[in-house]
């Protein structure tokens, strides 16, 4: 009887361990910072109004990135905002805050999800339980990408597609 609990006790030691490992071997670390790398150049919305044309721009500022948006309306440029990324190591996710030309300001988490898709989550004051609205950036190739845009019940609001012009 004894033999019975002892072989029963280590059988299923031997099955939860090699759980774990298995389940261990299954996660993968991107690196983030790397990934974002793809991001950076200029890119142009395909659908725009008449007369006017969204731009970001992405570059890299040392090890954290910057980004500027604005539209050219009857080719006269109008800002939209100023983006920082600083990336937390702890979180492992950008901190993206936004500042407007009006002085407000907004911020964002983001990550890549995968290699090719990068998620955005507004949020007030960096506080993830206070979602305002979520982005879904996908790498359709190095020179486009798609964002779709979703409120913070996961419902699809819009969607459009970027190229890089630069």
């Amino acid at each position: 009887m004894k033999n019975l609990f002892f072989t029963s006790w280590v059988g299923l030691f031997l099955v939860i361990f090699y759980q774990e490992i298995g389940a261990q071997q299954n996660i993968v670390t991107l690196n983030q910072c790397e990934l974002m790398k793809q991001w950076v150049g200029k890119w142009q919305r395909v659908n725009n109004p008449k007369d006017s044309i969204y731009f970001l721009e992405v570059k890299e500022y040392k090890k954290a990135f910057i980004a500027e948006d604005y539209y050219t309306i009857n080719g006269v440029k109008n800002d939209l905002g100023t983006w920082s990324f600083g990336f937390s190591k702890k979180e492992d996710k950008f901190m993206i805050f936004g500042l407007r030309p009006g002085g407000n300001y907004v911020t964002r988490i983001c990550w890549f999800e995968n290699e090719k898709k990068l998620i955005q989550h507004q949020v007030l004051n960096f506080d993830p339980e206070k979602l305002i609205f979520k982005i879904e950036m996908t790498f359709d190739s190095p020179k486009s990408w798609t964002g779709v845009f979703l409120n913070k019940n996961g419902v699809v609001t819009s969607e459009t597609k970027f190229v890089k012009v630069e």
